[in-house]
């Protein structure tokens, strides 16, 4: 299987939108971007997470709402703040769109009804 990448747009509101490209990331909840393009994307982060990393272990992150749009399709969404070298569009993100992944064809499609 591989890699499955998306450009979303991501921002503080829906008025303050910028176009982001995610690694889908299924097996993590929150959609997580790196502490600097939180920052540069006005994003505020008050509350406070706990993640766990792929080896099990269990890290603090930064936690904040966000306005998303992916294909058209709009909501708001929880993001996560961590040093990851890309961001990653997890599972709570293309859920509220109705977006599911197709690893077979390495794109994401849209749920009717």
């Amino acid at each position: 299987m591989g890699m499955v990448y998306v450009t979303a747009e991501l921002g503080p509101s829906k008025e303050r939108l910028v176009s982001v490209r995610f690694l889908v990331d299924t097996g993590s909840f929150y959609t997580i971007v790196p502490p600097e393009l939180a920052a540069g994307l006005g994003l505020i982060l008050p509350g406070s997470t706990n993640v766990m990393l792929a080896d099990g272990t269990l890290t603090p992150a930064p936690l904040g709402n966000a306005f998303i749009r992916i294909y058209g399709r709009e909501s708001g969404t929880v993001v996560a703040s961590m040093g990851v070298f890309t961001p990653l569009l997890g599972a709570l993100s293309m859920q509220l769109p109705d977006i599911k992944v197709n690893m077979k064809d390495e794109a994401i499609e849209f749920v009717d009804g």
